[in-house]
């Protein structure tokens, strides 16, 4: 009845996928307005103000403050940090790293990304990130304006600035930052490990990025966070209306369908998206994904490391 159900990977079975109570939060929350998946874990913001948290409680992310401001109209996970706007003001927690640490001098915020070692937040007039410098993702270009999107993703970032798609970073990992045929009115923009993905103003999808460097010696790897930009033939021929960008994997909704592709290599049933009634606000993590239906939440992928009703907190 419009609680949360997820599925995922048991820490005793690597292979064969089952519906494990214990993956479900205590206290479920319902009518549900935002959703986003981070590294190991989920948040979702619904009834009326009630924040839910859920996952691995790395550097304290999960903490939820117990002053925060409501309504919240943005909420963005990433790998250090959890971080939501009201009343045109940026809130963050987790990792108190200094790096990570919210400027005092950002002006009102409507908009924020949070991603692998760095933040991102803005208006339409502007962009301000901090964090680490990886892959330069806090060198933002000059004449960034008319700002409407963004995107934060492993090392680099991605923006629609005058209704075009422009990313910045991913030094040393991507080459081809920018989509190889210009996105104009882009519906959704998101940032992944080494790719990024885009809905185009008639619903059509592209997704660029490199053909990475092996990890270690891990050739099937490599060759399976490549596929990441092989789009599936049904979403190529579809009118697409969202999609998320994961670690080495990617999601959409098109049809009231939802399609996942990507890294075959680990988990390869983290990409068999449930059915689900109605589906919308879909989100994606490193390895696992999230959208919400009819019948309330629904998460699949890597769910082993959130397991842990330990952390499983609620404001």
């Amino acid at each position: 009845n419009k609680g949360v159900i997820c599925w995922g990977l048991s820490l005793s079975d690597n292979d064969n996928y089952k519906l494990l109570k214990s993956f479900v939060p205590s206290g479920g929350i319902t009518n549900i307005d935002f959703l986003s998946a981070g590294h190991a874990s989920t948040c979702a913001v619904g009834d009326l103000g009630k924040f839910k948290c859920w996952g691995v409680n790395g550097d304290h992310s999960l903490d939820i403050p117990a002053n925060l401001s409501r309504p919240i109209t943005q909420l963005s996970l990433g790998s250090h940090k959890v971080c939501v706007v009201s009343d045109n003001t940026l809130s963050c927690w987790g990792d108190d790293n200094d790096d990570y640490n919210t400027p005092s001098n950002l002006g009102p915020i409507t908009f924020v990304s949070s991603g692998g070692n760095h933040i991102c937040a803005g208006n339409q007039d502007k962009i301000k990130c901090w964090g680490d410098n990886l892959g330069g993702a806090l060198n933002i270009p000059l004449g960034l304006t008319n700002i409407s999107q963004i995107s934060s993703g492993l090392t680099h970032v991605c923006a629609v600035s005058n209704n075009q798609v422009n990313c910045w970073g991913g030094e040393g990992l991507m080459k081809n930052i920018n989509p190889p045929t210009k996105m104009l009115n882009p519906r959704s923009i998101c940032a992944g490990g080494t790719f990024s993905c885009g809905i185009s103003s008639t619903g059509s999808t592209q997704c660029w990025g490199d053909k990475i460097q092996y990890v270690g010696n891990d050739k099937n790897l490599n060759k399976g966070r490549n596929k990441v930009l092989e789009i599936p033939k049904e979403i190529k021929s579809a009118e697409v209306s969202e999609i998320s960008c994961g670690i080495s994997h990617a999601c959409a909704i098109y049809n009231g369908k939802i399609k996942c592709w990507g890294d075959i290599s680990f988990l390869p049933k983290r990409l068999q998206a449930p059915t689900v009634k109605n589906p919308r606000n879909l989100t994606s993590g490193w390895n696992h994904s999230c959208v919400l239906g009819d019948l309330g939440l629904t998460c699949w992928g890597d769910t082993s490391n959130l397991a842990m009703p330990t952390y499983s907190l609620e404001k």
